[in-house]
């Protein structure tokens, strides 16, 4: 996994497509993010099928501090997306954030 974080503001992406299986998807992208909890902020495992895309996978969905670095280590990703795993009242907050980014380090090593 890439040694550094970005923390960046929600963005429209126009071309953004849903894929629930492996032949729903164009091989040719930059970057593919699979979204585990499909947007509930519930983590629901990830398929074999992404192991495909390792190399320019982008996990999210209902990851946190707790769980990253399992998934991390059995998934190896490119990256990994967090938001409301690492806000407290919905506020980020700085020890979960911390914590988080320490899970995918131990783990990615």
């Amino acid at each position: 996994m890439a040694d550094y974080v970005q923390v960046s503001e929600p963005v429209a992406i126009p071309n953004l497509a849903y894929a629930s299986d492996k032949d729903e998807q164009d091989v040719s992208c930059a970057l593919f993010v699979y979204d585990a909890s499909r947007g509930s902020g519930i983590y629901k495992g990830f398929p074999e099928w992404l192991d495909t895309y390792r190399d320019k996978l982008l996990i999210s969905g209902g990851l946190n501090p707790e769980n990253v670095a399992e998934t991390v280590k059995s998934v190896r990703p490119f990256g990994a997306d967090v938001s409301s795993g690492v806000e407290k009242n919905g506020v980020k907050d700085y020890e979960l954030m911390k914590k988080f980014i320490d899970a995918v380090r131990g783990a990615d090593r």
